[in-house]
C-alpha cells in the first residue's frame, strides 16, 4: 500500500481510466486485460510504502520495477508465485527481513535486484537453482553467513554483486565455473584464498574483492583472465609478489592493489599494457625502483605509489610520457632527486602528492599553468628556497583558481615569505607551511581565505610582526597553528569569531597584554597553548571554563597573575587533559606549575664521532630534528638520515647504537620515552594515580612515531638509560 505519493505519480490511477494507462503499467498484447509489467522507479517519485503480497495475483507479471523510492516492510514470501516474472527490481528503497527462499520458484527469473535496502538473513541457497537468472545485486545491505556454493548451479549468471554486506569464511570453488563477466564482492569479512577455477572466468571483465581479509597472493594464472579490464583487490591481507602475467593482459584498465602486504620489485612488464588507466600500489612493502616502461604508458592517468619502500628519481620527462596524468601519489618513499619541470606538461593534474621523501631542489615555478590542480603536498622532503627566484612558484601557484591544499611543510624553505602567499585561490583549506626557516610577515590579506579550516605555519622562528587581527574572518578554520615563531603585539579579539576552532596555538612567540575574554566563545577547542609567551594580567575564567578542552591547557610561562580560575577543579573527570599554568605576581594564592617545555635540546656523540644536536620539541605533537656541524661554513646544519644507527635520549644520558650490530632496533630512528615530559604535565583527574610512560620510537625519515611498547596504565619502569643517577 503506498501512503504517500509526494509527485502524485499515482493520479492517473483510478476508475475512470483503464488500469492498463496508468503511470508505468503495461499489458499484454496477446491478453489485453493482463497486467506484463509494472514500472515505478524512483525519478523524483518518491513512493512511501510497503510492498503488498497481494501484487502476486498479477499471474502474468514479466517485470516488476520499484527502485529508487521509499518502500518499506518485508519481501513477501507469496512473490514467489510470479511463475512468469523475468525481472525483479527493487533495489534503493528500506525493504527490511530475509530474502525469501521462495523466488526460487520463479523459474523465468533472469534479473534479480536487492541492492542498497536493510535486509538481513543469509542469501537462500535455492537460488541456484534458477537456470535462467543472469544477473544478481544484493549489494549494500546487512546480509550475513556465507556465499552459497550453490550459485555456482545458476549456469547463466553473468553478473553477481553481493558488496557491502557481512558474508564470511572462504570464495566457493564453484563461483569460478560460472560465465562471469562481472563480480563484485566487495567490503565483506571473505577469507581465504582465491580459488583455482578463477583460472577459468575468462570472460570476466570486472572483478572487485576489495576490503576483505583475503590472504596468500595473487597466483600467476590470473593472466589467463585475458578479458579483464578492472580488477581491485585493495584493503586484504594478501602477500607475495606482484605476478608478472599481470603485464600481459592487454585489456586490463584499472589495476588496485592498495594497502596489501605485496614485495618485491614492480613488474617491468606493467609497462605492456596498452590501455591501463588507473595503476594504484600504494600501502604496500615495495622497493626497488619504478620502472621506467610504467613511464611508457601513455594512457595512465592514476598514478598510485605512495607508502612503500621505493627509491629512484622521477623521470625529468614525466609529463611529457604521461599527458593524461589527474594524480600522482609517490608519498612515503625514499625516492630522490628535483621534482620534474615537465609535470606541468601533463595539463590535466589535479593531485600531486610527493610527501615524505627525500626531494631536493627548488619546486618547479610553472605549477601555476595547472588550472585544475587542487592538491600539492610536497612536505616532508628537502626542498629549497632561498632568494625570491626561488619562490617564484608560490606567485605561479596563485594561477589555480582550484587549489584547495597546499602543504610545503618540513623542508628547507628560506628567504622572505611573498607576499602572494595571500593570493592563492579562496577555495584554500589546508595552508601548511610549518617547520621552514623563513623570514617575513603574515599579510593582513590572508584574511580571504573564507574557506581556510587548517593554517599550519609554526617553527618558522623568523615570521616576526603581529597576528593579522584580519585572521578572525577565518570562520571555518578548525586548525590555527603559529607556534614557536617571533610574533609580537597582542592577540587579536577577533580569533573569539573562530567558533568552528578546535586547535588553537600560539605557544612559543613573544605575545603581549592580556588573553582575551573573548577567547571563551571557541566552545569547541580541545588543545589551547599560549604558553611561552609575554602575557600578563589574569586569566579569563570565560577562557578556563570551555567545556571542550579535554587534552591541553597551555599557560605556562608567561607573567601570568593573579589566582587559579574556581573553574579548574581538581575533581574534573577527563583523565586525558594536560594543565600547563605559570601564575606569579602578588596573588593570594600563586600557584606554579611549570609544566611542559616546548623543546628541549640534547648532545649526541655519533658512531662517526661526530657532534649532534638532537632537538625535541612537543608542544602538542611529538617532532625531533637532528643538526649536525658543517665546519665548512661554521653553521648546525638539519639533516633527516643517520644511517645505520640509531639514538637514545634521556634526562641524564644520550648515546647512539649501531643498528648493524643490534638489529632489533630501527636504523634512523630516535629512541625517547614520555617520562621524559611526565615530570612536566599533571593530569585532570586521579592525581594519585600512576602515570603511563610509554617508550617510543621516533622515525626521522617518516618524520613520526613508529612504535610504542608500554599501552596500558600499568606502571611502566623508564628504559635503564632514562634512570636518573642517585645523588
Amino acid at each position: 500500500m503506498i501512503t504517500d505519493d509526494p509527485s502524485q505519480a499515482l493520479a492517473s490511477w483510478n476508475s475512470s481510466l483503464n488500469f492498463c494507462k496508468w503511470l508505468g503499467v503495461t499489458c499484454s498484447r496477446r491478453h489485453p486485460d493482463r497486467v506484463t509489467g509494472i514500472n515505478l522507479e524512483g525519478l523524483g517519485l518518491g513512493l512511501t510504502g510497503e510492498v503488498l503480497a497481494s501484487l502476486a495475483n498479477l499471474t502474468f507479471l514479466q517485470r516488476l520495477n520499484l527502485s529508487n523510492n521509499k518502500l518499506h516492510g518485508h519481501l513477501p514470501p507469496e512473490f514467489g508465485n510470479f511463475h512468469r516474472l523475468k525481472s525483479l527490481e527493487l533495489s534503493m528503497n528500506s525493504i527490511e527481513g530475509i530474502i525469501p527462499e521462495t523466488l526460487s520458484q520463479c523459474l523465468q527469473l533472469q534479473i534479480l535486484l536487492l541492492n542498497d535496502n536493510k535486509l538481513t538473513g543469509e542469501i537462500p541457497e535455492e537460488l541456484g537453482s534458477l537456470q535462467k537468472l543472469r544477473y544478481i545485486n544484493f549489494g549494500n545491505n546487512l546480509l550475513t553467513g556465507v556465499i552459497p556454493a550453490s550459485l555456482g548451479n545458476a549456469s547463466s549468471l553473468a553478473a553477481l554483486y553481493l558488496y557491502g554486506n557481512a558474508l564470511s569464511e572462504g570464495i566457493p570453488y564453484s563461483i569460478g565455473q560460472l560465465p562471469l563477466g562481472f563480480l563484485n564482492i566487495s567490503h565483506n569479512n571473505l577469507e581465504g584464498f582465491f580459488p583455482p577455477s578463477f583460472g577459468n572466468l575468462t570472460s570476466l571483465m570486472y572483478l572487485d574483492v576489495s576490503y576483505n581479509k583475503l590472504t596468500g597472493g595473487i597466483p600467476e594464472w590470473f593472466g589467463n583472465l585475458s578479458s579483464i579490464i578492472t580488477l581491485d583487490v585493495t584493503m586484504n591481507n594478501l602477500t607475495g609478489t606482484i605476478p608478472s602475467s599481470l603485464g600481459y593482459i592487454s585489456s586490463l584498465s584499472t589495476l588496485y592493489l592498495t594497502a596489501n602486504n605485496f614485495s618485491g620489485a614492480i613488474p617491468s612488464s606493467l609497462g605492456n599494457l596498452p590501455n591501463l588507466q588507473s595503476l594504484a600500489l600504494s600501502h604496500n612493502r615495495l622497493s626497488g625502483t619504478i620502472p621506467s616502461s610504467i613511464y611508457n604508458v601513455s594512457s595512465i592517468n592514476y598514478l598510485g605509489v605512495a607508502d612503500n619502500l621505493l627509491t629512484g628519481t622521477i623521470p625529468s620527462d614525466i609529463g611529457n610520457k604521461l599527458p593524461r596524468l589527474k594524480a600522482v601519489y609517490m608519498y612515503f618513499n625514499q625516492l630522490h632527486g628535483p621534482i620534474p619541470m615537465s609535470l606541468a606538461n601533463a595539463t590535466g593534474l589535479e593531485d600531486i602528492e610527493l610527501t615524505g621523501n627525500k626531494f631536493s631542489g627548488v619546486i618547479p615555478s610553472n605549477l601555476g599553468t595547472l588550472q585544475n590542480l587542487y592538491w600539492l603536498s610536497l612536505d616532508r622532503n628537502q626542498l629549497e628556497a632561498k632568494n625570491a627566484d626561488d619562490w617564484s612558484f608560490l606567485d605561479s601557484l596563485t594561477n589555480c583558481s582550484q587549489l584547495q591544499v597546499l602543504q610545503l611543510n618540513r623542508n628547507r624553505l628560506q628567504g622572505i615569505l611573498p607576499s602572494s602567499v595571500a593570493n592563492l585561490s579562496t577555495m584554500l583549506q589546508w595552508l601548511v607551511l610549518a617547520e621552514n626557516q623563513f623570514t617575513g610577515v603574515l599579510p593582513v590579506e590572508i584574511g580571504r581565505y573564507v574557506n581556510l579550516q587548517n593554517l599550519d605555519m609554526k617553527q618558522n622562528f623568523f615570521i616576526s610582526g603581529s597576528v593579522p587581527p584580519s585572521i578572525g574572518n577565518l570562520r571555518n578554520l578548525q586548525l590555527l597553528d603559529l607556534s614557536t615563531n617571533n610574533f609580537s603585539g597582542g592577540i587579536p579579539d577577533s580569533i573569539s569569531n573562530l567558533t568552528q576552532l578546535s586547535e588553537l596555538y600560539l605557544g612559543g612567540n613573544v605575545l603581549q597584554g592580556s588573553i582575551p575574554a573573548g577567547l571563551g566563545n571557541l566552545q569547541s577547542l580541545r588543545h589551547f597553548d599560549l604558553s611561552y609567551n609575554n602575557l600578563s594580567g589574569k586569566i579569563p575564567k570565560e577562557v578556563v571554563s570551555i567545556p571542550s578542552v579535554s587534552t591541553f591547557f597551555g599557560l605556562s610561562h608567561n607573567s601570568l597573575t593573579g589566582s587559579l580560575p574556581s573553574e579548574i577543579s581538581d575533581d574534573d573527570d577527563d583523565e586525558d587533559e594536560a594543565i600547563d599554568i605559570t601564575l606569579g605576581g602578588d596573588a593570594a594564592r600563586e600557584i606554579t606549575l611549570n609544566c611542559l617545555a616546548s623543546v628541549l635540546k640534547y648532545l649526541v656523540s655519533s658512531l662517526a664521532g661526530d657532534l649532534l644536536v638532537v632537538r625535541y620539541s612537543y608542544v602538542h605533537c611529538v617532532d625531533f630534528k637532528i643538526f649536525t656541524l658543517d665546519e665548512s661554513c661554521d653553521q648546525w646544519r638539519q639533516i633527516s638520515d643517520i644511517g645505520d644507527q640509531c639514538l637514545f635520549i634521556g634526562t641524564n644520558e644520550t648515546m647512539a647504537f649501531s643498528t648493524l650490530e643490534h638489529p632489533e632496533l630501527q636504523q634512523n630512528s630516535v629512541y625517547f620515552t614520555d617520562e621524559v615530559t611526565a615530570r612536566f604535565t599533571i593530569q585532570a583527574s586521579n592525581r594519585n594515580r600512576p602515570r603511563q610512560s610509554d617508550f617510543k620510537v621516533f622515525d626521522i625519515g617518516v618524520g613520526s612515531v613508529k612504535a610504542s611498547s608500554c599501552s596500558s596504565w600499568r606502571p611502566c619502569p623508564p628504559p635503564i638509560w632514562l634512570t636518573p643517577s642517585p645523588s
